[in-house]
Protein backbone atom coordinates (compact mmCIF):
# COMPACT_ATOMS: atom_id res chain seq x y z
CA UNK A 1 0.00 0.00 0.00
CA UNK A 2 0.96 3.79 -1.07
CA UNK A 3 -0.15 6.28 1.07
CA UNK A 4 -2.02 8.64 -1.24
CA UNK A 5 -0.70 12.30 -1.61
CA UNK A 6 -3.62 13.67 -0.30
CA UNK A 7 -3.45 11.95 2.89
CA UNK A 8 -0.08 12.24 4.49
CA UNK A 9 -0.30 12.25 8.32
CA UNK A 10 2.06 13.98 10.35
CA UNK A 11 4.97 11.76 12.12
CA UNK A 12 6.61 13.08 14.85
CA UNK A 13 10.51 12.05 15.77
CA UNK A 14 11.48 12.85 19.26
CA UNK A 15 15.09 13.30 20.16
CA UNK A 16 15.85 13.59 23.54
CA UNK A 17 19.55 15.15 24.10
CA UNK A 18 22.31 15.68 26.74
CA UNK A 19 26.07 16.96 25.78
CA UNK A 20 25.29 14.95 22.42
CA UNK A 21 26.33 17.94 19.83
CA UNK A 22 28.43 16.20 16.82
CA UNK A 23 26.59 12.70 16.86
CA UNK A 24 23.46 14.67 17.20
CA UNK A 25 23.77 16.53 13.48
CA UNK A 26 24.38 12.43 11.98
CA UNK A 27 20.96 11.18 13.96
CA UNK A 28 18.92 14.53 12.83
CA UNK A 29 20.43 14.57 9.22
CA UNK A 30 18.67 10.48 8.95
CA UNK A 31 15.46 11.69 10.09
CA UNK A 32 15.64 14.89 7.60
CA UNK A 33 16.59 12.39 4.58
CA UNK A 34 13.38 10.60 5.29
CA UNK A 35 11.72 9.60 1.67
CA UNK A 36 8.25 10.50 3.70
CA UNK A 37 7.72 14.46 3.54
CA UNK A 38 5.36 15.01 6.27
CA UNK A 39 7.79 15.24 9.25
CA UNK A 40 8.15 17.31 12.71
CA UNK A 41 11.73 16.65 14.79
CA UNK A 42 10.62 17.43 18.53
CA UNK A 43 14.94 18.26 19.87
CA UNK A 44 14.78 18.29 23.94
CA UNK A 45 18.15 19.64 24.99
CA UNK A 46 18.50 18.79 28.89
CA UNK A 47 20.54 21.74 29.82
CA UNK A 48 23.52 20.48 27.72
CA UNK A 49 26.78 22.32 29.00
CA UNK A 50 28.81 21.67 25.15
CA UNK A 51 27.59 22.88 21.86
CA UNK A 52 24.64 20.94 21.66
CA UNK A 53 22.71 24.39 22.16
CA UNK A 54 24.38 25.75 19.09
CA UNK A 55 24.12 22.89 17.11
CA UNK A 56 20.43 22.63 17.51
CA UNK A 57 19.54 26.11 17.15
CA UNK A 58 21.42 26.04 13.76
CA UNK A 59 19.66 22.95 12.36
CA UNK A 60 16.65 24.56 13.48
CA UNK A 61 17.05 27.55 11.72
CA UNK A 62 17.76 25.77 8.27
CA UNK A 63 14.94 23.29 8.98
CA UNK A 64 11.36 24.58 9.68
CA UNK A 65 10.11 20.89 10.25
CA UNK A 66 13.05 20.59 13.78
CA UNK A 67 11.23 22.48 16.91
CA UNK A 68 14.51 23.07 19.73
CA UNK A 69 13.73 22.95 23.22
CA UNK A 70 15.99 23.85 25.60
CA UNK A 71 15.26 22.62 29.29
CA UNK A 72 16.48 25.54 31.99
CA UNK A 73 17.74 22.43 34.12
CA UNK A 74 18.70 18.91 34.21
CA UNK A 75 15.47 17.09 34.52
CA UNK A 76 17.08 13.52 34.19
CA UNK A 77 16.50 11.51 30.94
CA UNK A 78 13.15 10.29 31.66
CA UNK A 79 11.18 13.37 31.95
CA UNK A 80 13.04 14.67 28.69
CA UNK A 81 11.75 11.90 26.76
CA UNK A 82 8.18 12.92 28.08
CA UNK A 83 8.94 16.16 26.98
CA UNK A 84 9.36 15.47 23.29
CA UNK A 85 6.14 13.81 23.09
CA UNK A 86 4.30 16.37 24.96
CA UNK A 87 5.86 18.98 22.79
CA UNK A 88 4.88 17.07 18.99
CA UNK A 89 2.01 17.31 17.60
CA UNK A 90 1.55 14.71 14.47
CA UNK A 91 -0.78 11.83 14.91
CA UNK A 92 1.76 8.86 14.94
CA UNK A 93 4.84 9.49 17.13
CA UNK A 94 8.59 7.90 17.31
CA UNK A 95 11.45 8.50 19.86
CA UNK A 96 15.37 8.12 18.48
CA UNK A 97 18.12 8.06 20.46
CA UNK A 98 20.51 11.16 20.20
CA UNK A 99 23.22 9.21 18.30
CA UNK A 100 21.57 6.43 16.60
CA UNK A 101 20.45 6.55 13.09
CA UNK A 102 17.66 5.16 10.94
CA UNK A 103 17.50 4.03 7.30
CA UNK A 104 15.91 6.18 4.82
CA UNK A 105 12.73 4.58 4.56
CA UNK A 106 12.16 3.52 8.30
CA UNK A 107 9.63 6.13 8.42
CA UNK A 108 7.65 5.15 5.34
CA UNK A 109 7.38 1.68 5.68
CA UNK A 110 6.40 1.59 9.48
CA UNK A 111 4.07 4.12 8.65
CA UNK A 112 2.53 1.82 5.65
CA UNK A 113 2.03 -1.05 7.83
CA UNK A 114 -0.02 0.62 10.51
CA UNK A 115 -2.22 2.11 7.92
CA UNK A 116 -2.99 -1.47 6.71
CA UNK A 117 -3.51 -2.39 9.20
CA UNK A 118 -5.31 -0.82 12.18
CA UNK A 119 -4.99 -3.99 15.16
CA UNK A 120 -1.06 -2.88 15.46
CA UNK A 121 -0.41 -0.53 17.65
CA UNK A 122 3.61 -0.62 17.26
CA UNK A 123 5.66 -1.01 13.87
CA UNK A 124 9.59 -0.61 13.89
CA UNK A 125 12.60 -2.27 12.33
CA UNK A 126 14.74 -4.29 12.66
CA UNK A 127 17.36 -2.90 15.65
CA UNK A 128 21.46 -3.30 14.85
CA UNK A 129 23.90 -2.69 17.48
CA UNK A 130 27.37 -1.18 17.30
CA UNK A 131 30.31 -1.17 19.42
CA UNK A 132 33.60 1.55 18.01
CA UNK A 133 32.20 2.13 14.97
CA UNK A 134 31.76 -1.72 14.04
CA UNK A 135 28.25 -3.73 13.86
CA UNK A 136 28.12 -5.94 16.77
CA UNK A 137 24.76 -7.48 16.52
CA UNK A 138 21.04 -7.05 15.83
CA UNK A 139 18.47 -7.47 18.57
CA UNK A 140 15.19 -9.34 18.66
CA UNK A 141 12.86 -8.90 15.85
CA UNK A 142 9.79 -8.04 18.41
CA UNK A 143 6.46 -9.90 16.58
CA UNK A 144 3.63 -9.76 18.66
CA UNK A 145 0.26 -10.87 16.48
CA UNK A 146 -1.54 -13.02 18.90
CA UNK A 147 -4.93 -11.46 18.95
CA UNK A 148 -5.04 -11.71 22.92
CA UNK A 149 -3.52 -8.98 24.78
CA UNK A 150 -2.44 -11.01 27.52
CA UNK A 151 -0.79 -13.46 25.27
CA UNK A 152 0.88 -10.71 23.36
CA UNK A 153 2.06 -8.86 26.78
CA UNK A 154 3.25 -12.33 28.23
CA UNK A 155 5.43 -12.99 24.93
CA UNK A 156 6.65 -9.25 24.94
CA UNK A 157 7.89 -10.03 28.23
CA UNK A 158 9.11 -13.19 27.74
CA UNK A 159 11.49 -12.22 24.92
CA UNK A 160 12.05 -8.17 25.76
CA UNK A 161 16.35 -7.84 25.72
CA UNK A 162 17.29 -4.10 24.97
CA UNK A 163 14.11 -3.47 23.77
CA UNK A 164 14.66 -1.60 20.44
CA UNK A 165 11.12 -2.13 19.85
CA UNK A 166 10.90 1.22 22.08
CA UNK A 167 12.16 3.29 18.89
CA UNK A 168 9.57 2.37 16.62
CA UNK A 169 6.37 4.28 14.94
CA UNK A 170 3.15 4.57 17.55
CA UNK A 171 0.25 6.01 17.06
CA UNK A 172 -0.57 9.03 19.32
CA UNK A 173 -4.03 8.09 20.58
CA UNK A 174 -2.71 4.87 21.79
CA UNK A 175 0.15 6.32 23.76
CA UNK A 176 -1.08 9.32 24.71
CA UNK A 177 -3.30 6.89 27.51
CA UNK A 178 -0.18 5.71 28.82
CA UNK A 179 2.85 7.43 31.47
CA UNK A 180 6.20 6.54 30.50
CA UNK A 181 7.84 6.40 34.36
CA UNK A 182 11.06 6.91 35.95
CA UNK A 183 11.87 3.55 37.38
CA UNK A 184 13.61 0.24 36.31
CA UNK A 185 12.23 -1.14 33.13
CA UNK A 186 9.90 2.04 32.62
CA UNK A 187 10.34 1.04 28.77
CA UNK A 188 9.44 -2.30 28.79
CA UNK A 189 5.81 -1.57 30.73
CA UNK A 190 5.59 1.45 28.50
CA UNK A 191 5.77 -1.42 25.15
CA UNK A 192 4.21 -3.97 27.34
CA UNK A 193 0.99 -1.12 27.76
CA UNK A 194 1.39 -0.99 24.09
CA UNK A 195 1.14 -4.23 23.27
CA UNK A 196 -1.68 -5.20 25.20
CA UNK A 197 -3.22 -2.34 22.97
CA UNK A 198 -2.24 -3.82 20.11
CA UNK A 199 -0.15 -5.86 17.83
CA UNK A 200 3.52 -5.37 17.06
CA UNK A 201 5.48 -6.18 14.22
CA UNK A 202 9.21 -5.85 12.70
CA UNK A 203 9.90 -4.76 9.58
CA UNK A 204 13.34 -6.93 8.45
CA UNK A 205 13.95 -5.09 5.38
CA UNK A 206 14.87 -1.37 7.53
CA UNK A 207 16.86 -0.71 10.28
CA UNK A 208 17.31 1.38 13.09
CA UNK A 209 20.98 1.59 13.86
CA UNK A 210 22.03 1.68 17.64
CA UNK A 211 25.57 2.59 19.30
CA UNK A 212 26.01 -0.02 22.38
CA UNK A 213 26.62 3.02 25.53
CA UNK A 214 23.76 5.84 25.93
CA UNK A 215 20.88 4.54 26.64
CA UNK A 216 22.70 0.63 25.61
CA UNK A 217 24.04 -0.07 29.29
CA UNK A 218 23.88 -2.49 31.98
CA UNK A 219 21.58 -2.12 34.44
CA UNK A 220 24.05 -0.56 37.73
CA UNK A 221 24.30 2.26 35.06
CA UNK A 222 20.97 2.28 33.87
CA UNK A 223 20.13 2.90 37.65
CA UNK A 224 22.87 5.56 38.31
CA UNK A 225 21.76 7.36 35.31
CA UNK A 226 18.20 7.34 36.55
CA UNK A 227 19.32 8.00 39.90
CA UNK A 228 17.25 5.15 41.15
CA UNK A 229 18.56 3.22 44.15
CA UNK A 230 21.52 0.63 44.16
CA UNK A 231 18.97 -1.96 45.25
CA UNK A 232 17.25 -1.25 41.78
CA UNK A 233 20.18 -1.73 39.56
CA UNK A 234 21.52 -4.80 41.85
CA UNK A 235 18.43 -6.72 41.24
CA UNK A 236 16.52 -4.75 38.18
CA UNK A 237 13.63 -7.70 37.37
CA UNK A 238 12.38 -7.81 40.68
CA UNK A 239 12.17 -4.28 40.87
CA UNK A 240 10.26 -4.71 37.17
CA UNK A 241 7.93 -6.76 38.85
CA UNK A 242 7.36 -5.18 41.23
CA UNK A 243 6.56 -1.91 39.22
CA UNK A 244 4.66 -3.58 36.65
CA UNK A 245 1.93 -4.76 39.72
CA UNK A 246 1.79 -1.32 40.39
CA UNK A 247 1.54 -0.32 37.21
CA UNK A 248 -1.52 -2.72 36.13
CA UNK A 249 -3.29 -2.85 39.68
CA UNK A 250 -3.80 1.14 39.81
CA UNK A 251 -1.19 3.37 37.93
CA UNK A 252 -2.25 3.25 34.33
CA UNK A 253 -5.71 3.73 33.50
CA UNK A 254 -6.28 2.13 30.44
CA UNK A 255 -6.76 -1.21 32.13
CA UNK A 256 -9.70 0.08 33.80
CA UNK A 257 -11.23 -2.07 31.16
CA UNK A 258 -11.05 -4.82 33.19
CA UNK A 259 -13.03 -5.87 36.18
CA UNK A 260 -11.01 -5.16 39.77
CA UNK A 261 -10.34 -8.59 40.39
CA UNK A 262 -9.32 -9.75 36.68
CA UNK A 263 -6.97 -6.78 36.96
CA UNK A 264 -5.47 -7.90 39.98
CA UNK A 265 -5.44 -11.46 39.12
CA UNK A 266 -3.21 -10.05 35.54
CA UNK A 267 -0.87 -7.68 38.21
CA UNK A 268 -0.07 -10.63 39.98
CA UNK A 269 0.61 -13.15 36.82
CA UNK A 270 2.64 -10.93 35.16
CA UNK A 271 4.74 -9.70 38.12
CA UNK A 272 5.19 -13.19 39.01
CA UNK A 273 5.93 -14.08 35.53
CA UNK A 274 8.70 -11.48 35.22
CA UNK A 275 10.29 -12.66 38.66
CA UNK A 276 10.22 -16.60 37.47
CA UNK A 277 10.87 -15.79 34.15
CA UNK A 278 13.33 -13.29 34.25
CA UNK A 279 15.30 -13.74 37.43
CA UNK A 280 14.64 -17.26 39.28
CA UNK A 281 14.28 -19.73 36.29
CA UNK A 282 18.11 -17.97 34.59
CA UNK A 283 19.43 -18.01 38.18
CA UNK A 284 18.69 -21.89 38.62
CA UNK A 285 19.87 -22.66 35.13
CA UNK A 286 23.39 -21.13 36.15
CA UNK A 287 23.60 -22.67 38.97
CA UNK A 288 22.84 -26.32 37.31
CA UNK A 289 25.12 -25.41 34.54
CA UNK A 290 28.12 -24.56 37.84
CA UNK A 291 27.24 -27.72 39.62
CA UNK A 292 27.85 -29.64 36.62
CA UNK A 293 31.10 -28.30 35.48
CA UNK A 294 32.21 -29.14 39.04
CA UNK A 295 31.14 -32.50 38.91
CA UNK A 296 32.51 -32.61 35.26
CA UNK A 297 36.28 -31.36 36.65
CA UNK A 298 36.11 -33.53 39.85
CA UNK A 299 36.01 -37.17 37.29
Amino acid sequence: MTIPELFKPKVSVGIPTFNRGADLIKTVQSVLRQDYPNLEIVISDNASTDRTSDVCREMALNDSRITYIRQSHNQGPTANFREVLARSSGDYFMWIGDDDRIDRSYVSLCLNALLEDQDYSLVCGLSKYYQDGHESFTGEGMNLNQNSPFLRTIKYYATVGRNGTFYGLMRRRQISQLALRNMMGGDWLFIAAVAFMGKIKTLREVSIHRHLGGATVSYSKMAQGLSLTKFEGRFPHLSIAAFAFRSILYQEHFYDTLTKPKRLLWASFIATFILVWRAILPWFVKQVREISKCLAVSR
